[in-house]
C-alpha cells in the first residue's frame, strides 16, 4: 500500500470513529457530516492507490463512479446520494431541516452504519 493511501485511510478511520461516537450522543447532523468525511477519504484512498493524486472534490457520487469507477448497487448509490445532498445542505444551515436530517440518519441507522 502506498504511503499516501495509508494516510488517507488513517484519517478516514478517525472520522469514522467520531461519527460513531456522535450516533451514541444522538447528534445525527454531526454524524452525517463526519460519515461523509470518512467516506470521502476512503474513496480518495482507493483512487490514490490506483491512479495517484485524487481529484479535489467533496462529491461522493463523483468520486465513487467517475473517479474510482466503482459499480455501485442501486441502494448504495441512493445512500451516497443522500449523504452527498445532506453534506452540501449542512454547509448552509438555512437549508437543513431536522426532519430531513433524521430521515437520512434513520436510513443509515437501519443499514447498521
Amino acid at each position: 500500500m502506498k504511503e499516501s493511501t495509508a494516510n488517507w485511510l488513517k484519517i478516514a478511520k478517525k472520522d469514522l470513529k467520531v461519527a460513531k461516537l456522535l450516533v451514541s450522543e444522538g447528534e445525527p447532523m454531526a454524524f452525517i457530516f463526519h460519515l461523509h468525511a470518512a467516506l470521502e477519504k476512503i474513496l480518495k484512498a482507493i483512487y490514490c492507490e490506483e491512479s495517484g493524486e485524487p481529484p479535489r472534490t467533496h462529491k461522493l457520487r463523483s468520486l465513487a463512479i467517475d473517479a474510482c469507477k466503482l459499480n455501485l448497487e442501486k441502494h448504495q448509490l441512493k445512500l451516497i446520494t443522500q449523504i452527498d445532498e445532506f453534506f452540501m445542505d449542512s454547509r448552509y444551515p438555512e437549508d437543513v431541516t431536522d426532519r430531513r436530517c433524521y430521515r437520512v440518519f434513520t436510513d443509515l441507522s437501519e443499514r447498521g452504519l
